[in-house]
């Protein structure tokens, strides 16, 4: 089977993360998405509780049978990186084809990913473009499929920010996570430390 990997920190997951995948399953490019919420963050961004990350993209996801949401980064008592990520399921899973699902704006970050020259020969990419971003492919970065359809570019930073600031978050995220976000007092201070 074709695998999509999708992963990021999804503090929280909201209405862009869902269209992505989506649109990748719905294209065809990949028979199932692995979402991988990270444990630990690469470039040191702090986060809410793993669990409670996972509860969302499981209120989210947990009944469409073409996504699946994996520990194997939460798990992990080490900081993880994507090339670590790529090569374990890949050893586990060999009869798959693994496929890395990003956004453009990455594209302009590669370069900075831990030894992202190996990481090119291990998986292609599925990049979406975002508005105001470009796609920037100077590294190696091998992409199997481009989604070209406008997304929406709200980020979980700026939703944190909106409830830091008492604003209404509801056109941006699913019903279940906003009320899961309020039940748990989560964002409250507008950073993500653990509440």
């Amino acid at each position: 089977m074709k695998i999509g990997i999708f992963g990021g920190s999804f503090n929280p997951v909201h209405n862009s993360h869902i269209k992505i995948v989506e649109e990748v399953l719905n294209r065809g490019f990949v028979d199932e998405i692995w979402i991988v919420p990270c444990g630990s963050h690469a470039f040191e961004k702090n986060l809410i509780d793993p669990e409670k990350r996972l509860k969302m993209l499981e209120l989210v996801f947990g009944r469409d049978k073409r996504v699946k949401i994996l520990r194997i980064e939460i798990d992990s008592n080490e900081k993880n990186y994507t090339l670590d990520t790529i090569k374990n399921l890949k050893n586990k899973f060999p009869e798959h084809e693994f496929y890395f699902v990003i956004g453009s704006d990455v594209t302009g970050e590669y370069k900075k990913w831990y030894r992202h020259e190996e990481l090119s020969k291990e998986v292609k990419f599925i990049v979406y473009l975002r508005k105001s971003y470009k796609i920037k492919n100077d590294k190696g970065m091998i992409i199997y499929k481009i989604i070209n359809k406008n997304l929406s570019d709200i980020s979980s930073t700026e939703i944190r920010n909106l409830i830091k600031d008492k604003k209404n978050i509801s056109k941006f995220v699913p019903r279940e996570v906003e009320n899961y976000i309020k039940e748990n007092n989560l964002y409250k201070n507008g950073n993500c430390s653990k509440n």
